[in-house]
């Protein structure tokens, strides 16, 4: 099974690229690539541990315009897709593999800006209240609680 869930992020704005549709629709297709930090996983966590950078890529679709539209450098997101790797051989003959993940649900978790919030303090960035969040997997956590 290829499936990933991730939260983490955004290390800059989401870079959104129109691409030609080839149902002939009239209204181009949008390819949206950002760059997500994601906490190293580990039991004897360091402050200084440096984040794992994940490439994410949305196509075409709800979430892919919703990050072109809402996100920006420094949201916390959470997403779920599959792993895809990508090979090819660049000009000097040499093999290249990059892997990145290619989303297909993406939550925001940081609380919308409004214009009263001009000059108010941030809120912190590990303040995640539990309203705020729904985990992606819900169906999986409601039946292992009631199992437990």
């Amino acid at each position: 099974m290829n499936h990933v869930h991730l939260i983490g992020r955004l290390g800059a704005d989401p870079l959104s690229t129109p691409y030609a549709s080839d149902l002939g629709r009239d209204d181009p297709k949008i390819l949206v690539r950002f760059d997500l930090a994601v906490d190293a996983a580990s039991s004897r966590k360091a402050e200084d541990t440096p984040p794992v950078w994940v490439p994410v890529v949305l196509f075409d679709g709800q979430p892919a315009r919703f990050a072109a539209e809402h996100l920006t450098k420094g949201d916390l997101v959470a997403l779920s897709g599959r792993l895809d790797l990508r090979r090819w051989t660049d000009e000097d003959g040499k093999p290249i593999r990059r892997l990145h993940v290619i989303a297909s649900e993406l939550r925001k978790l940081t609380p919308r800006r409004t214009p009263d919030d001009e000059g108010a303090d941030p809120p912190p960035e590990d303040d995640i209240s539990a309203t705020n969040v729904v985990p992606l997997n819900h169906e999986r956590t409601q039946r292992r609680e009631r199992l437990q």
